[in-house]
């Protein structure tokens, strides 16, 4: 009888530690979404995650993982979490995911995702405002830049590094002066991104306009009761040619007589005759260019 009594006792014992065991929670682990890539330049972004479930184990640690390295999250927003990169490489697609290391030491990761650098490109030159002797050069996309602007040269050959340099100093235009007028130009723009890799070089043309010729006072010699001779020069022909000089005199001012004069370098002369004698004549010289800009004295 003592003996099936024991039986009884250590079956109920056995019992008792089975249904214990099947009382005890298996750990559930921590979950983990992958979010959105923000604030994107081209050397650094700030990626996204979002703890789902904290699970029965512990959370330790949270952040991204990118190419294999795990970055702790350094800001929270709104429930979710990210971690500010840096140092990264214009124009580079990356791969990364969120995860989350338990109190167990292991490793939960979401979805993997991806996101693209930028690059500055599309730096670009414009042309505006153009004048016989200068020009308004704006600049575009130059967010991420440091530097920028240009080198530029008369003629057709292309402008390269050699050529004379002109910084914009953090501006968005710049207006170049001291051109030659009816002169073709050609620049050559540069820039440095922020991260100091060289951006693309892109290049531009212009073509300045034709100015006023410019023409001296007539002089007035050898004057007779019905002639005079007049002298003057074309000091500056504007750019282009000279196609009609000469000179024109009037007695009153409005209705006036031309006479013209081959154009010539240095001193041109005309010798007026039949002209009416003891009467006032007013004389101005004149030159007209090859695009019809005229100028008198």
């Amino acid at each position: 009888m003592k003996k099936y009594f024991s039986y009884l006792i250590v079956a109920a014992a056995v019992l008792s530690v089975s249904l214990n065991s099947c009382d005890e929670e298996k750990p559930v682990d921590a979950a983990v979404e992958t979010g959105g890539a923000t604030d994107v330049t081209n050397t650094q972004a700030t990626l996204w995650g979002t703890i789902t479930e904290q699970g029965t184990v512990g959370v330790t640690e949270y952040g991204i993982e990118i190419n294999s390295k795990l970055v702790p999250h350094t800001t929270t927003k709104d429930g979710s979490f990210g971690a500010l990169l840096t140092d990264l490489v214009q124009g580079t697609q990356y791969r990364y995911r969120a995860y989350v290391i338990q109190k167990n030491r292991k490793i939960i990761y979401g979805e993997e995702k991806e996101f693209t650098t930028l690059t500055p490109t599309g730096f670009q030159l414009n042309v505006a405002n153009i004048t016989h002797q200068s020009v308004e050069i704006s600049f575009t996309n130059t967010d991420l830049l440091s530097v920028w602007g240009f080198h530029y040269r008369a003629g057709n050959e292309q402008a390269t590094i050699a050529d004379t340099k002109v910084e914009a100093n953090g501006n968005q235009t710049v207006k170049l002066e001291g051109l030659l007028p009816n002169t073709l130009y050609q620049i050559l723009g540069y820039a440095t991104g922020k991260n100091g890799l060289v951006a693309p070089a892109t290049r531009n043309s212009f073509l300045t306009t034709f100015d006023l010729p410019q023409v001296t006072d007539p002089e007035i010699s050898a004057i007779t009761t019905t002639g005079a001779t007049v002298s003057f020069e074309i000091s500056y022909i504007g750019g282009g040619t000279i196609n009609r000089s000469g000179i024109r005199f009037s007695t009153n001012q409005t209705n006036w007589t031309e006479r013209q004069v081959s154009y010539v370098e240095g001193e041109m002369t005309h010798v007026l005759t039949g002209l009416t004698p003891a009467t006032k004549y007013y004389v101005q010289s004149y030159a007209r260019n090859s695009r019809n800009r005229e100028t008198f004295s």
